[in-house]
């Protein structure tokens, strides 16, 4: 039976602002301001804090930790730069080194409160456990960028990376930060331009962790050596897109044993001028239907106010919502437009479905059922456990017309010009065969309830089109949404 998840506000400012923006990106359910472990709890009755934000994500951590110290500017750059630098970024480190090493030993020992009566509620595995530590630093923004103009007008207030440098010089070389301690996890510092910056642009919890690996990737394994500002090495990311979607760091040249890679300061500028930029930004745009879904399902989880599922338990609730907040940017673009598009296009009071593959995740198939209420049901309690029984024959039909799928998730809501709404998500695992009888009963009941008999499956259409001349998308190509309209009258407008 569900209970309330009751989570701590943030004890700062910062802190807040902290959570504020993780809960737009990451969702409520996954992450957890001020979380606590019950390390020295028997000598004081509180425990110690673990992080100001823990994101968990099936296998993955991210332990953020927040510095909110002033920088004197009145005093010599260099003495200034090495106060700030001990107190926000190398306390930040030891603070989230000590956390991951906890978390890593005893993940079964975290808590929502300081008095570690309420235990975190997310599994974390021992096993294949991947963690991100972040130091979020504040108030080097104007220092820096006016430091850097006196060199040449015209830089960024972002911290320059570079390889290779001790501790020692990352002090006597202000504004420059490094790979601390290369042999142990890699530490992502961001002041307050660039956490706003990449929480606006990875603004789904897949695409923010596959940036944080593709640049440790490209640091440790792919010879970058220097970067201008973290905004310059997310114009490379985006600028260069897989078909699923995501982005990645493509080398201007082969590299050669030995050979190192520095960016190219003002990539971003150029970027955002691009249309490559201005299909990236409708995206998030098409998908807002998905993630005000998302958000409703994970709130009303988190409040324990979930109708039909009230007895499932909140591991169950988080697994298969997980599902849905798995989807990144491009793929809940592509979501929402069909599910949006087939309830806008089927007659009030009609029942019918759509089903679509996951650009993402090749395995999953959604089926998105809109199930009206008839004048014969007792009341809408009546409606929803019919509406349920409908999505798993839904489920099992899919699952005998295509196989291939491991997972086939249902989400249910009520048809155009039904006197109520809601919506409910069901995730079935159909990674086993069916059987010789039960693929009997899928025809059965596709014949006898007109069940996927002439549902169209939409395809998810590829991230990027080139014109006629080989380049870029031009204004007469079909928009890369999938829409089939030309792109000047759909994204590009």
């Amino acid at each position: 039976m569900l209970k309330p998840i009751v989570k701590q506000p943030g004890v700062t400012e910062g802190e807040r602002y902290l959570a504020k923006l993780a809960n737009s990106t990451f969702i409520g359910m996954w992450s957890y301001p001020s979380v606590y472990r019950d390390e020295g709890f028997s000598k004081n009755g509180i425990g110690q804090e673990t992080a100001d934000l823990l994101v968990v994500f099936k296998n993955t951590v991210i332990i953020f930790s927040e510095k909110d110290i002033s920088f004197n500017s009145d005093i010599d750059i260099k003495v200034a730069w090495a106060r700030w630098c001990r107190k926000s970024v190398y306390e930040s480190i030891a603070q989230l080194r000590g956390s991951e090493s906890f978390i890593r030993r005893f993940p079964n020992r975290l808590f929502l409160d300081r008095k570690c009566t309420e235990r975190f509620p997310l599994e974390i595995p021992f096993e294949d456990l991947q963690i991100h530590l972040i130091a979020v630093t504040r108030n080097s923004g104007s220092p820096c960028k006016q430091y850097f103009d006196n060199l040449k007008t015209g830089s960024s207030q972002s911290l320059v990376f570079r390889q290779n440098l001790s501790k020692e010089d990352v002090l006597e070389n202000p504004f420059f930060i490094t790979d601390f301690e290369a042999k142990k996890s890699f530490v992502h510092v961001l002041d307050e331009y660039t956490l706003d910056l990449l929480m606006e642009e990875l603004d789904t919890v897949t695409d923010f962790i596959h940036y944080l690996r593709e640049k440790e990737n490209s640091i440790r394994e792919g010879g970058l050596f220097l970067i201008p500002g973290e905004e310059e090495f997310l114009a490379y990311y985006l600028n260069d897109r897989a078909s699923d979607g995501y982005g990645r760091y493509v080398r201007e040249h082969s590299r050669l044993p030995g050979q190192v890679e520095a960016l190219h300061e003002g990539q971003w500028k150029k970027f955002t001028k691009s249309l490559d930029y201005a299909l990236h930004k409708s995206l998030k745009t098409d998908g807002k239907f998905w993630l005000a879904l998302l958000t409703r399902f994970s709130d009303c989880v988190l409040d324990a106010n979930v109708g039909e599922g009230f007895d499932v338990p909140f591991l169950t609730h988080e697994r298969t919502l997980r599902c849905l907040a798995s989807e990144n940017r491009l793929s809940r673009a592509l979501l929402s437009k069909t599910m949006l598009g087939k309830y806008n296009s089927v007659p009030s009071n009609v029942r019918s479905a759509r089903l679509m593959e996951s650009t993402c995740s090749p395995s999953r198939l959604y089926i998105f059922v809109f199930f009206p209420q008839t004048a014969g049901m007792i009341d809408y309690e009546e409606y929803r456990k019919e509406r349920l029984a409908c999505m798993s024959c839904y489920a099992h039909v899919a699952k005998y017309k295509h196989e291939q799928f491991s997972e086939i998730i249902v989400l249910g809501v009520d048809s155009k010009g039904s006197l109520k709404a809601s919506e409910t998500v069901v995730a079935f695992d159909t990674s086993m065969a069916l059987t010789p009888e039960q693929k009997v009963d899928a025809q059965h009941v596709m014949t006898t309830m007109e069940i996927l008999t002439k549902t169209h499956q939409q395809r998810p259409a590829p991230l990027a089109m080139q014109n006629d001349k080989g380049g870029q998308p031009g204004r007469n190509t079909p928009c890369t949404c999938g829409s089939g309209i030309k792109a000047k009258r759909c994204c590009f407008r």
